[in-house]
């Protein structure tokens, strides 16, 4: 197996000039329109999955054009020939991992815990244990805490996500339960032939993006300026391959044990479904996943079917796209040309990046996640509820009549 990098430059390069009267000399600058692509991979190795990197870049730039007549009494002129602004000399766009880096170390260990458990047949597609006990939880979900707008807000917005979502996620997997079911012996009846099953795993798509304003576009005979808009998006994803050990109780199943087998699987009404409603039902367990992916070994470890993991990939693909807006009028006499007749995008950049992945921590690494909405949302929601409390109590309190001393 070699390593190979290589790298194609589809871009042309053009010239223009700015001609001074005043001055009697011309000025000239030049810029690259195209494609630029870098790839680097390995040869020979057609079984394994190889580490994969490609970075392509695409430059697209207006120029000017035009003659711009100085202000009177001056006589004198300003000529543009297809002159590309100071800032498209360049290829000054951000790449994609100017936000959105390459996956490291920690990243991968963690995607690789999430992908076999997302991935694992062996997890139950609704666990039954985990469903009644939430419905314990029902009546002190939903009740309310007091009598304010805001206690009143944060108790609906938990009973929601965590009462009423779940219930409907369940009812919805209940209503396709017997679809589920043949589709998942079908599956183990496919593997007990020999065959292998690929899964893939959606594991975060997001985007950013930033505004720069008061930009320099060109400074060199007229003063253009706009503000600059740089978009970063970002999908990571995993697939990995799943085949029955030989050792596996599969094997020895005829056709109703299967059925039956394949029944506790989907219910988790076994001791590995029995394990993760435990942890799902430990008090401030959701917590201790914002910071762990104990959650996600539980189920990675579940090897209910006795099946292994293997050509396990992790994939991410970023792009940066950065462009103009708000950009000044031009001088009479003076023009955008070259792409669409006004100054539009500039550079745009794709990067694809593959790599092997594994669980090569055997426990749960710690981390410090970036807070979005939803967790912001469940803290506050939590922080409402739990800063209400003395106040009711002291409210209560005072309606109180004291007792008379006899």
């Amino acid at each position: 197996m070699a390593f190979r990098a290589r790298w194609s430059d589809y871009r042309l390069e053009a010239w223009g000039s700015i001609f001074w009267s005043q001055f009697g000399n011309t000025a000239w600058n030049h810029h690259h329109l195209g494609e630029f692509v870098g790839c680097e991979d390995y040869v020979g190795n057609f079984d394994g999955d190889n580490p994969f990197l490609i970075n392509r870049g695409v430059q697209a730039t207006p120029t000017i054009s035009g003659t711009y007549a100085l202000p009177e009494p001056s006589t004198e002129y300003i000529r543009f020939t297809e002159y590309p602004p100071t800032v498209c000399s360049t290829w000054p766009g951000s790449q994609p991992t100017a936000y959105y880096p390459d996956p490291n170390t920690a990243d991968v260990n963690e995607a690789a815990w999430e992908i076999l458990a997302e991935s694992n047949p062996s997890v139950a597609d609704i666990n039954v244990p985990q469903a009644i006990g939430e419905l314990k939880d029902l009546p002190s979900l939903v009740k309310g805490y007091g009598d304010t707008l805001l206690q009143s807000a944060a108790t609906a917005y938990l009973s929601w996500r965590w009462c009423i979502k779940p219930m409907i996620s369940d009812f919805q997997k209940l209503w396709n339960f017997a679809e589920t079911a043949t589709k998942q012996l079908a599956m183990l009846k496919k593997l007990k032939e020999g065959h292998v099953m690929r899964r893939t795993v959606q594991l975060l798509s997001d985007d950013h993006s930033a505004e720069t304003p008061n930009t320099y576009i060109n400074t060199q005979g007229v003063w253009v300026m706009g503000t600059k808009v740089e978009k970063f998006t970002r999908k990571r994803w995993g697939t990995v391959q799943w085949g029955l050990d030989p050792d596996s109780p599969v094997f020895d199943m005829d056709e109703m044990e299967l059925i039956r087998f394949n029944r506790a699987l989907l219910t988790g009404i076994n001791s590995y479904g029995a394990l993760a409603a435990t942890w799902e039902l430990l008090p401030w367990s959701w917590l201790v996943d914002w910071f762990s992916n104990v959650g996600d070994m539980i189920n990675a470890t579940n090897n209910q079917i006795g099946m292994t993991a293997t050509r396990m990939c992790l994939m991410q693909t970023t792009t940066s796209q950065t462009s103009f807006k708000e950009v000044d009028d031009l001088p009479d006499g003076l023009s955008w040309t070259g792409t669409s007749g006004s100054f539009d995008v500039n550079w745009q950049w794709t990067r694809k990046w593959r790599s092997l992945c594994a669980p090569v921590v055997p426990f749960p690494l710690p981390k410090m996640p970036v807070f979005n909405y939803r967790h912001w949302s469940i803290l506050a929601s939590l922080a409402a509820l739990r800063g209400a409390k003395p106040k009711v109590i002291w409210r209560n309190w005072r309606k109180k009549k004291p007792r008379r001393r006899r």
